[in-house]
């Protein structure tokens, strides 16, 4: 069982320290709308399911009627592929 806090909650990723100079990161593949809302800081969770309902945010969903995830490596494919303004 999984307790809730009443803290702040922040979304981390993975940190490697390769050798004294190098530090790689990474995120997960996919996460959960409330991970997702905390990490981008300008949605509610409410608003992120929503955008996963209408394709607006790539999903990723593992189990026909399952959970829906946010598809982190495809959202980071679209932000690479954005055109620059």
């Amino acid at each position: 069982m999984i307790r809730e806090s009443k803290e702040a909650k922040s979304v981390s990723g993975v940190q490697i320290e390769v050798d004294s100079s190098q530090i790689v990161f990474g995120l997960p593949p996919y996460m959960s709308p409330k991970m997702w809302a905390l990490l981008v800081g300008d949605k509610t969770e409410r608003a992120v399911k929503k955008d996963l309902q209408t394709g607006v945010i790539a999903r990723y969903q593992p189990v026909p009627g399952g959970r829906v995830y946010v598809n982190v490596a495809k959202e980071m494919q679209k932000a690479e592929q954005a055109p620059d303004y």
